[in-house]
Parts: structure tokens; sequence; C-alpha cells
């Protein structure tokens, strides 16, 4: 029985990243629209699928944000939808809200990470009632990782009946054709960055910010590069917080050891180039990075934090270490760098988890099964 879904986030490029293959499957059934900020151009799906223009702020602004609970409201009581999908926290909140008081049959929020987890004080107070509110106005919750789900029950956000994950977890899972081991696109990659093909290159690939732990990585190639000659670092990523030259200058005796490049819309390419990522991040729901590096047969050192310890199996696809640690981080590189057979046998055990448990025509096959159940299809 064909249905009015809607999908809502703050921005397209979570759609582009993560949504897309659940949108374009549950569109071959049903009515489907994505909502979203469209100010720089529609997006590149199908014209069967619907799109609607409402800019969602990622920051609180309280007459931006009211304006966009009512727009959202209108439409969506217009609209008569049957269900409404939403991810991103802002979005999710305006959203459920929105759709509770239309009285939206299905309301799912996905939970993909709690941005008040390095907060304190009254903003972390405030974020985590948002939070609350996202989940009492949703009739289901999703989160992106088992550990994440322990988490929020512990924390009260919401009951555990309400909650579910996909299949192992992640949002979206990994496409294997386009993420996959290619020898010649690595030689090109590694030219590019300046480091022969016998040198270990440790790569960070997202946002540059304090929360992704980049100053701490910092500090830990610091100390590496003092006793391996042979060590390579890149930052892939836009530079958000201005953290370059801060770079820079804690690196300030291997300087000439580190690469920065911006924005990318090819992940594919610089994880080719790599021998280990490294992410540690304060807080992640998942760490879609980490199978993407994963598929392409490269390991991982990542902080022990929900969401990580449920992408990285220590010890086997890559080595967690204890969360702003960079004495054990180190250690950790350190490790990786003098053994490339043990860091191989890693890449290679990543890439078979990937195969088995995240590909991303599996996780949306799971997603769009869930979605049909809780619809009584």
């Amino acid at each position: 029985m064909n249905k009015r879904i809607c999908f809502v986030t703050a921005s397209p490029a979570t759609v582009d990243a993560f949504l897309k293959l659940h949108v374009l499957s549950l569109a071959n059934d049903n009515d489907v629209t994505v909502v979203t900020d469209l100010s720089a151009g529609k997006l590149k799906v199908p014209a069967h699928i619907n799109q609607k223009n409402i800019y969602i702020p990622r920051k609180i602004s309280l007459f931006s944000d009211f304006a966009a609970l009512l727009k959202l409201y209108f439409f969506l009581y217009r609209s008569r939808f049957d269900v409404v999908i939403s991810v991103t926290p802002k979005a999710g909140l305006l959203s459920m809200m929105a759709a509770f008081l239309c009285r939206v049959p299905l309301r799912v929020h996905w939970f993909t990470g709690q941005v008040w987890v390095t907060q304190s004080g009254w903003m972390r107070s405030l974020l985590k009632w948002c939070d609350k509110i996202t989940a009492r106005a949703a009739t289901n919750i999703l989160t992106d990782s088992q550990s994440q789900m322990e988490f929020i029950i512990k924390e009260g956000v919401t009951s555990e009946d309400k909650l579910q994950i996909i299949h192992q977890g992640s949002i979206s899972g990994v496409d294997l054709d386009k993420f996959s081991p290619d020898a010649q696109q690595r030689c090109v990659a590694r030219e590019e960055i300046g480091v022969e093909s016998e040198y270990t290159l440790f790569l960070f690939l997202g946002r540059l910010t304090q929360d992704k732990g980049v100053l701490d990585l910092a500090v830990a190639f610091q100390q590496l590069a003092k006793v391996e000659n042979d060590v390579f670092l890149a930052f892939i990523g836009p530079d958000e917080d201005g953290l370059q030259q801060e770079i820079l200058s804690i690196c300030n005796d291997c300087s000439d050891k580190i690469y920065f490049k911006g924005f990318t819309d090819k992940p594919q390419y610089y994880f080719s180039a790599a021998d280990v990522f490294v992410l540690p991040s304060y807080r992640e729901g998942f760490g879609t990075s980490v199978i993407e590096a994963a598929a392409m047969s490269v390991p991982c050192i990542g902080s022990n934090i929900y969401g990580l310890s449920d992408a990285i199996i220590d010890k086997e696809t890559g080595i967690l270490f204890p969360c702003q640690d960079t004495v054990e981080l180190q250690h950790a590189m350190s490790r990786l760098a003098r053994n490339p057979d043990v860091r191989k046998a890693m890449g290679r055990e990543a890439r078979l988890r990937v195969q088995t448990e995240f590909s991303s025509q599996l996780v949306t096959e799971k997603f769009i099964s869930y979605i049909h159940s809780k619809m009584g299809q």
C-alpha cells in the first residue's frame, strides 16, 4: 500500500552522504518527500521524489528555530504524511515536535550521536533536554550503534521499548564498489601527499575540531616522530575550528611530515593512500569513516568511546585507546608503524567485517524492512 513518507534533515549533505539509498528504495513503492535546506540548489534525485526547501539552523537561534518549526508544522499539516523520518539533532527536535502536533502516525528519529556529551553545565542540560523532547515526540527511535543505545538509556533520554538499531549499526553502511582497495589510486594519492611507498602514513579524515581529538593526535604524532623517522600524518577535512596553525605549532619539529587538505568529496581517494586511519574523537554515534576506511583494508586507531567501540574490534580490525590519552595513542601508532604485517592483517579483517555486516545494500534492506514493519506492511 502506497504511503506518504517525509525525510527531514538540516543539511542536504546528510541526504547525499547517508540517506540517498534509503530514499530511493522507499520511493519505489511510496510517495517520498525530502525536506532540507535547498538554498544552494535541489538534490540530485529522480523527479518523482518531492523536495521541500525549509532552512533549519544548526546552532541555537530562537527566532530562526521558531520560524522553522512553524514552516514544518504547516507543511506537514497540509501534506498529511503517514511517516516522518528525521536525522540530525535540530531537524529531529523541530520535525518530531511538528509531526507530533500534526498527529503523524509514525514518527521516527535516528540518533547519530549526542552533541551534549562533551558539554558541561547548563548547555549540557539544555541540549540533553532537547534530545529528551525529540524522543518523547517520536513514536520510534533508532540509534546507529548498540553502545549508543545503551548510553542514552543509561542517561534517561528515552525508554528501551522505543529504541532499536538497524542490523549491526551504522546509518547507511558502505558502498563496497566505491570503497575498495585500489593499488593505482594508492600510488597517485601518496604521490600527491608526498609519501614514498615504504613510509607509514597515518590519516585523519573529518572535520578539524577539538571534539574530533585532532590536537591529541598532533601531540601523539609529535612524540612518535621523535623515535620513528619514516612516519607521516595527513589531515583531510575542513578546518572548522581554525586549528591548523596550532597543530603545526605542536608539531614544530616534524611539520615537514604533516599534510593538510580541506574538504573532499572523494574520501576513498585519501583512504587508499593511508596505512592507518586515526580517529581520536571525543564523541561519535558510530563512526562511518571507520568502516569506510575498513572497506579499503585500512585499520583504525580510535578512542574507546560509545560508537567507535562498535565500529572497531579492538586488536582485530584496529586498536582502541582511552579517550584523550595521548601516551596510549602514541603507543598504538608506534605498534602499527613498526609492524606492517599486523596492520595488514587488521586491514584484511576490517574489510571482511564490512563486507559481511555493513554493506550499504544490506543496511538499506534492513532499514526498509524496519519501516515496513512499523507501517504494518
